[in-house]
Parts: structure tokens; sequence; C-alpha cells
């Protein structure tokens, strides 16, 4: 892609040039410019033309770069501002995971996963246990 640009760059130069080169009696043929304010009278001094097209084109971008600064100021402001909304916004975020850590019941410091084995014991001595509904629709349970 960056060949590409300088290739792009090198055509326009080039047909620029060109356009200069097959025009110069016209670019470099010296004129001067004049102002009449009633109050006074301003002539500039005899100049070619192509340093007034010159200085035309950098006036030119001189004023897009101030228009474009004033963009750029406003641009990097609100990414200031939003900036400060997503940090203060994470920071929200990281105190309500700690908030639910805390909400969530904490094992004890013995206790386990697996049964304690006084637990074990007493449902092996009592053994399965069926559910069974006796004709009055009344649940019983057998062993």
């Amino acid at each position: 892609m960056k060949k590409v640009k300088i290739g792009i760059w090198l055509i326009i130069i080039v047909f620029l040039g060109l356009i200069i080169y097959q025009n110069r009696d016209f670019f470099f043929v010296k004129r001067s410019l004049g102002i009449d304010l009633t109050f006074a009278v301003y002539d500039s001094p005899e100049l070619p033309v192509a340093l007034y097209f010159t200085a035309i084109f950098f006036i030119g971008a001189l004023i897009v770069y101030l228009f474009g600064l004033a963009e750029r100021y406003r641009s990097g402001k609100q990414v200031r501002v939003l900036r400060q909304t997503c940090d203060a916004q994470r920071q929200a975020i990281d105190d309500l995971k700690k908030d639910v850590q805390a909400l969530r019941p904490q094992p004890l410091s013995g206790q386990t996963s697996s049964p304690s084995p006084v637990e074990t014991e007493v449902t092996q001595e009592q053994g399965p246990e069926l559910q069974v509904e006796d004709a009055n629709g009344q649940h019983a349970a057998k062993q």
C-alpha cells in the first residue's frame, strides 16, 4: 500500500510539472497586483505568476490547518471526557465485583466440600428411603 501511495504522488507531481513546463510562458510572466481603497493605493512588485500560485497554495494550506487544529482540539477534549467516563465506570465495576464477592457465602475454614465421616455413617445406617404414595394420597417414606 505504501508503494501505491508513493506511485500516485509521483504521478501527480509529474503531471503538475508537465502542466507548468508546457505553460511556462504563462507561469513565468511577471505581473503586479494592485489594491485601490480610495484612501490608499498599493501596487506589489512585479513577480512571476507561479510565485503567486505558490503563495496562494500555502495560504490555503495554512487556513485548512488552522480549521483542522480547532477540530482536533475539540476531539481531544471529547476523548479526555470519554476516558474519564470509562475509568469511572471501570472503578464502579470493580467496586460491584468486590460487593458480590463479599456477599457470596464463604466456606468455613475447616469445612470441605465432601461430607464428613460422621455424616457418611448416619446416611449409610438409615439406608435408601423411597417415597411412596399411599391410598389417601399422602407420601410415606419406606426403607
